[in-house]
């Protein structure tokens, strides 16, 4: 009992730090997140205006993607959010391994709203951060990659199915059990069978062939 009140007390004495989720981060942060410059403005606003005119002039469309607020409040031109980034693993240099690499590490998340377009894309700093991102943000951040790359890489927006808007897997076949089929088939084709039909015989006379190529 001595030596756990002893431990009690040492506790006690310990301070831990007070520790919050913006601690040590918001210093890092450039103010280009946060804050627009001159020429940023001046494109927001013809932005803004070419989406009035274009709401205006076809309402039977959707709304035009142009400049969506980060996950600070800010709105960006939508361009700014890709960025030719070039990585050191040359794995990532063909266009398979790095489209795999980031649907390997990211965690699709859905859109609020599947059938519009998003009013907030978050920074891919943050993305890969927090390793979450939606259809758009896995888009921008793919690009980035392969533009880096040298790849003639653009983003382009749509519909998808239901099943891939919601990641639906289930009517795909698992990969893993495809190769496992693959070895049971190839095992059992290595295996003879005893009920393989066998070979016609050759009903021509050995003996007389034999005396064929002796008088010869």
């Amino acid at each position: 009992t001595a030596l756990m009140n002893n431990y009690e007390k040492e506790l006690a004495s310990f301070k831990l730090p007070n520790i919050t989720e913006d601690t040590g981060k918001s210093k890092t942060i450039p103010d280009s997140y946060k804050t627009n410059n001159e020429a940023e403005e001046k494109a927001l606003s013809f932005a803004s205006n070419f989406k009035r005119q274009y709401m205006h002039l076809y309402q039977d469309r959707k709304p035009l993607l142009l400049n969506p607020t980060n996950e600070y409040s800010t709105a960006k031109m939508i361009c700014t959010s890709i960025r030719p980034t070039q990585l050191k693993f040359k794995q990532l240099y063909d266009f398979d391994q790095c489209a795999q690499f980031v649907a390997d590490y990211l965690t699709y998340q859905f859109l609020e709203k599947p059938t519009e377009v998003p009013q907030q894309l978050t920074s891919l700093t943050k993305v890969l951060e927090t390793q979450e991102a939606n259809c758009f943000e896995y888009s921008h951040l793919l690009c980035s990659l392969l533009l880096g790359t040298g790849y003639d890489a653009y983003v382009v927006s749509g519909y998808a199915s239901k099943g891939v808007a919601l990641c639906d897997l289930s009517r795909q076949e698992c990969p893993l059990l495809a190769e496992t089929v693959d070895k049971e088939v190839v095992e059992k084709e290595s295996k003879p069978s005893r009920y393989v039909i066998r070979p016609i015989r050759s009903l021509e006379s050995e003996f007389k062939d034999k005396v064929r190529r002796l008088s010869t």
